[in-house]
C-alpha cells in the first residue's frame, strides 16, 4: 500500500521513496485508507500498482468529505504523492515543516517542490509505467 511508483517500476530509490510512503500513511491516517484502494477489496497487487503508475490518488478532501479537509493538506499530499520522484519535495523536514506551518494556521499557499514542466510527452520506463517527460 505504501509502495513508490519507483519502486514498483525496479528504478533506483532514494529519500524521495520514503517520502512517498510518508504521504501514503498520512492520507491513510486522514481517510482510513490507503491512497489506492479498490473499495469493493476485490484489488490485485497487480490492479494497485498499475494505479499508483497510472493516476494520483484522490486528494483527502474527496476521500472525506465530512471531515472538511482543509485545501492546504490536499495541496501538500499532492507534492509529497507526485508519481515523479524529480517533483517531490526533497526531505521530509519541508513536508513535515508544511504540515506544522498548516496547522498553525501560518501557510496560506504550499510552494512547489520543483516546477512541473508544462511540455509533456509519454516515454515508457518500466514494464507497467510511462512517465511524464518535458519535451
Amino acid at each position: 500500500a505504501y509502495l513508490s511508483p519507483e519502486q514498483a517500476c525496479g528504478d533506483p530509490v532514494d529519500a524521495g521513496s520514503d517520502l512517498y510512503a510518508l504521504g501514503c500513511v498520512v492520507h491513510e491516517l486522514l481517510t482510513g485508507r490507503p491512497p489506492f484502494v479498490d473499495p469493493s477489496g476485490r484489488q490485485s497487487m497487480h490492479d494497485l500498482v498499475s494505479a499508483r503508475l497510472a493516476g494520483d490518488p484522490p486528494p483527502p478532501s474527496r476521500v472525506r468529505p465530512d471531515l472538511a479537509v482543509p485545501p492546504w493538506v490536499d495541496d501538500v499530499l499532492r507534492w509529497a504523492l507526485a508519481r515523479d520522484p524529480g517533483t517531490r519535495y526533497n526531505d521530509v523536514e519541508t513536508f513535515a515543516r508544511l504540515f506544522r506551518d498548516g496547522v498553525e494556521g501560518d501557510l496560506d499557499d504550499v510552494p512547489p517542490a520543483r516546477p512541473l514542466p508544462t511540455e509533456v510527452a509519454h516515454r515508457p520506463i518500466g514494464r507497467f509505467d510511462r512517465q511524464w517527460l518535458p519535451d
